[in-house]
């Protein structure tokens, strides 16, 4: 199940579901699986409003030696209310692609969906998803996916150098982000480029 934004899509549902505020994202989901007599394995891709990715320069370690070195800078990685997480981190520039929530959101989603008798597989930020849409990746390395959804767009990159970038805008900006992307990915003959449209219109 992937929840973006204020929707959930799954594979049970050839539309959105739409659940408007965060907290109601779980009652959404579950109303849509309908009741669930035994427990339920389910994946978790998550990528609310309130998740941001950003490259930072980091230690090569392990979770606890980020988040020793990074919490000042980056509080959330400090609050047990906060989730968190790293994409693999590049060596040669000492740097990783950080997702972190700026509210709480995650952890109580995973409470009420356990409590319903869900068994959760796992969770995934999006662009940690969109790294693995390729069959074969280009000789370059030099990787762009689109995803587009309900007037949200998310851009995930990987560099020749093996760096991971993530952008995402919703509204008019992100009809311009797309854009830019496809024109920049249509310029460039050592990038590899996937689109991705969860919308069916």
């Amino acid at each position: 199940a992937l929840l973006w934004a204020d929707c959930w899509w799954t594979s049970a549902s050839a539309e959105p579901i739409l659940f408007g505020e965060f907290s109601e994202a779980a009652s959404a989901l579950l109303d849509s699986l309908g009741d669930q007599s035994d427990s339920t394995r389910i994946r978790l891709i998550y990528q609310p409003d309130h998740l941001v990715s950003e490259v930072v320069e980091c230690p090569n370690g392990n979770r606890s030696t980020l988040q020793s070195a990074l919490q000042t800078d980056y509080p959330a990685l400090a609050d047990p209310k906060l989730a968190w997480s790293f994409e693999p981190i590049n060596a040669a520039s000492n740097s990783t692609l950080l997702h972190y929530e700026t509210q709480p959101g995650l952890l109580g989603l995973l409470d009420t969906l356990t409590a319903s008798g869900f068994e959760i597989e796992g969770v995934w930020p999006l662009a940690s998803v969109l790294n693995f849409v390729p069959v074969d990746w280009p000789e370059t390395g030099a990787l762009t996916v689109l995803a587009i959804a309900h007037q949200r767009t998310l851009v995930y990159k990987h560099t020749p150098a093996g760096i991971r970038q993530v952008n995402k805008a919703r509204g008019d900006a992100a009809a311009k982000l797309a854009a830019t992307t496809i024109q920049q990915s249509h310029d460039s003959d050592t990038t590899a480029f996937y689109f991705i449209a969860l919308d069916t219109s």
